[in-house]
């Protein structure tokens, strides 16, 4: 998303992978504009924004056995499950 808009700076609040987030950001140029939040993200979030995007957990607890081995051995749990 952050390659997408030129202008502004960038803050993320995703605990698993903020290694690899990091790493992506300092390879595609724009370190220097992103923050990078481990925490509650409502916490995270105070203040004035223009846009916030989201991708939360969006899987029922009962379907996360049923999904492909691909997603449900790739992406964490915490990813997944939305209760």
């Amino acid at each position: 998303m952050r390659t997408v808009i030129s202008a502004g700076r960038c803050r993320a609040c995703r605990i698993q992978r903020m290694t690899c987030a990091r790493g992506n950001a300092a390879r595609l140029g724009f370190a220097d504009r992103a923050t990078f939040v481990a925490g509650d993200w409502a916490a995270a979030l105070a203040g004035a924004f223009d846009l916030i995007v989201s991708n939360p957990p969006y899987v029922p607890s009962r379907e996360i056995g049923e999904l492909e081995a691909e997603v449900r051995t790739f992406d964490p749990r915490a990813a997944l499950d939305g209760g």
